[in-house]
């Protein structure tokens, strides 16, 4: 027995995967309750998987999963078992860089029988993996919710720790983030609309704990006003922005989130908070919303270029497209038709 051993791990570490799987086949026969031979022909299969997983082989990745889940190692075995969960996130970040997200269901299937001991660092990179892999996964929220809200208890994982040592957001409570940014992507009124909303209010509790240990934290807030917004609570959502304005009259995402609330029901608060974050996104430098506020600031102007051109302020709204136009020019941005559209009813001015 411990000369297959030594054979099967010689073969394995000069590269004779197949003839080492080979070898592996027939000891296993004869001594099938033999630890060192499994752990010998697990390491074998887990080669084969991670070569399956490089070329994307889903049909190879499935038959040497199975073989290797077959060998029944104990769960104890941790740096093996956690070498696994690592080629499992890295086959979902290399699927979701293709687009195959039909494939998600199967592989996720996997983890579902994996041994993990949590808190861990492979258990949390696993889950920053699958978020970030399924950021275009239309799915991700049934995913998230599929994983119950159990398995996405802060303490269960490792938060990230930055260059200055301090710690960022626990993984599951990016997850959270996630979870109301995918029911936000849903359009209304589609089909399972009615599954959606009965989300929301969960997710709205989910970061409304966020918030109490996270105050500073800004993503939350901005979700929670928009899952208000959707969820038809305007006047809870007008005081959460309104606080954030008058707390930190700067943030932009904030004035827009208001203007939102009065796009019905008020049109020159509606363009008055259309206004203001025009202005606070034009004005702002740095901190963690810049970016993001850049690429939401052409889209503000053209909802104000809108806003005011169906007050008849033409003058207005010319101004504005000659704002946005510049800023685009500057960013090397091309012009949309809807710039275009609005620009064709300010001519003249």
């Amino acid at each position: 027995m411990q000369t297959a051993y030594q054979e099967i791990t010689a073969m394995r570490k000069s590269g004779q995967l197949a003839e080492a799987a080979a070898l592996a086949h027939q000891a296993l026969i004869e001594f099938p309750q033999d630890l060192w031979l499994r752990r010998a022909a697990a390491w074998v299969f887990y080669d084969e998987l991670k070569r399956a997983i490089y070329k994307v082989d889903l049909a190879a990745v499935d038959h040497w999963y199975l073989k290797l889940k077959s060998l029944c190692l104990p769960d104890d075995e941790a740096v093996f078992w956690q070498s696994v969960w690592n080629q499992i996130g890295e086959l979902l970040i290399r699927l979701g860089q293709l687009g195959q997200f039909d494939a998600f269901d199967q592989i996720l299937a996997y983890t579902t029988t994996l041994p993990v001991n949590r808190p861990s660092e492979v258990y949390s990179h696993w889950l920053e993996q699958v978020l970030i892999a399924g950021r275009h996964w239309d799915q991700l929220a049934d995913f998230i919710i599929d994983w119950d809200l159990a398995n996405l208890q802060p303490e269960n994982y490792v938060p990230p720790v930055h260059d200055d040592g301090s710690t960022g957001l626990a993984l599951a409570e990016d997850a959270h983030i996630s979870l109301a940014r995918a029911l936000l992507a849903s359009p209304d009124q589609e089909e399972g609309e009615d599954e959606i909303t009965s989300l929301l209010p969960i997710c709205l509790m989910l970061l409304d704990r966020l918030v109490a240990h996270h105050p500073r934290y800004q993503y939350a807030p901005f979700y929670i006003t928009k899952i208000l917004i959707r969820l038809g609570q305007t006047a809870e959502a007008i005081k959460r922005a309104n606080a954030i304005c008058v707390d930190n009259p700067y943030v932009f995402w904030a004035w827009r989130n208001l203007a939102e609330c009065y796009a019905v029901t008020d049109p020159d608060q509606y363009i008055l908070n259309l206004q203001k974050a025009v202005e606070v996104g034009t004005q702002k430098q740095g901190g963690p919303f810049a970016q993001s506020d850049a690429d939401k600031l052409g889209p503000t102007r053209l909802a104000l270029a809108t806003a005011l051109l169906d007050r008849g302020d033409k003058p207005g709204a010319a101004e504005v497209l000659r704002q946005y136009r510049a800023d685009a020019e500057n960013r090397q941005k091309p012009l949309p038709k809807q710039y275009e559209r609005l620009a064709s009813r300010t001519a003249g001015w």
